[in-house]
């Protein structure tokens, strides 16, 4: 018996298009799993890139000014 993180079986049943035995075949296998785990996190990231870049235009559109410090840390301006 196989025990999977849900959202790592989720991610392996997307990748296969709900074709079980694939999809366990991927979970099972460490390079693919590894692969599996690392679309998890890119998703994760870009999730919160999405979020951050609305949450910033909700600032921009009530009058804050965008700008960007060397280190690319949001800075609002406020005038």
């Amino acid at each position: 018996m196989f025990l999977f993180e849900k959202e790592l079986a989720a991610e392996a049943l997307r990748k296969n298009e709900n074709d079980t035995q694939k999809a366990l075949d991927d979970l099972t296998n460490p390079e693919a799993n590894t692969a599996l785990q690392r679309n998890i996190e890119l998703g994760k990231r870009r999730r919160q890139q999405r979020a951050t870049e609305a949450t910033i235009e909700q600032l921009v559109s009530m009058g804050f000014e965008r700008s960007r410090g060397a280190n690319k840390q949001l800075c609002i301006v406020v005038h």
